[in-house]
């Protein structure tokens, strides 16, 4: 019969404990005494890694004693007579918080209310955290998903572009930078041949202005550019600004950085 299991609903648990006897009322008192006890004990210890991570905790608690005298009985093993008696007043000083933790079951006590604590409000509080955290990894995997998809877009309006514009590519950066700085070779002859042929534009200029001139009087067309351009040719942007030829024009070049991208110098209009 002392082997058959019970159910207790665990915020009655100690209760329980104390309705069968298993522990005092006043339990609380004795732990307030032994809790002196520890906090005095805490103040000498010996130099041990275990005993570090033990007193590294916020909690002190009957378990973790019993562990601490465990290893005293290594640390002081100096300190035990022909009796097995520990003369040690480290030991002694644990021995006698397990001791007070033992009478009247105290230590049953302390940890059915840390038990109660644990199920009551630290468990719901890790599942709510777990419940954020999951959403949270939701979240982020569909924002990569979205990532990933916005690249796989960009990658092919890339593509596309680099198709319109004739160039070859792999789909690396360093490809398509290499096929516009060659293409960029041919920016002075489309200059100049754009330029031969805005002379045919010239007739149609001169109507249109005549027609708005007619149609709008009071409207100002300015079509000097094309007009210069048609007139003059592939000509420098300092003759379009200043209305004179440059003493010295610089022949075109090209750079390219790899931090900031690819830029073209032309100095013809």
């Amino acid at each position: 019969d002392q082997n058959i299991s019970i159910d207790i609903y665990i915020p009655k648990l100690l209760e329980w404990l104390i309705s069968r006897r298993h522990c005092q009322h006043e339990w609380q008192k004795e732990v307030v005494k032994i809790r002196n006890k520890i906090n005095v004990a805490i103040q000498d210890m010996p130099q041990n890694d275990k005993i570090a991570d033990l007193l590294s905790g916020s909690f002190l608690h009957y378990f973790h004693c019993l562990k601490i005298v465990e290893i005293l009985k290594e640390t002081e093993a100096d300190s035990k007579n022909i009796f097995g008696m520990y003369s040690s007043k480290r030991m002694k000083d644990w021995n006698d918080i397990i001791n007070s933790y033992s009478k009247n079951n105290v230590y049953l006590a302390e940890a059915a209310d840390l038990l109660i604590n644990i199920v009551k409000y630290e468990l719901p509080n890790l599942k709510k955290q777990m419940s954020k955290q999951q959403q949270l990894q939701t979240e982020l995997n569909k924002k990569a998903g979205d990532a990933l998809k916005s690249a796989s877009s960009a990658k092919q309006e890339l593509a596309n572009f680099l198709k319109e514009l004739g160039l070859k590519s792999d789909g690396s950066a360093g490809s398509y930078r290499s096929e516009l700085l060659k293409s960029a070779q041919d920016l002075p002859a489309s200059n100049q041949s754009a330029a031969e042929e805005s002379k045919l534009l010239l007739p149609a200029i001169a109507h249109y202005k005549s027609f708005a001139a007619y149609s709008q009087p009071n409207s100002k067309i300015d079509m000097s550019l094309i007009e210069y351009v048609a007139d003059k040719g592939n000509t420098t942007t300092y003759e379009w600004v200043f209305g004179c030829k440059p003493t010295k024009i610089i022949a075109p070049t090209n750079a390219c950085d790899d931090n900031v991208g690819i830029f073209f110098f032309w100095p013809f209009i």
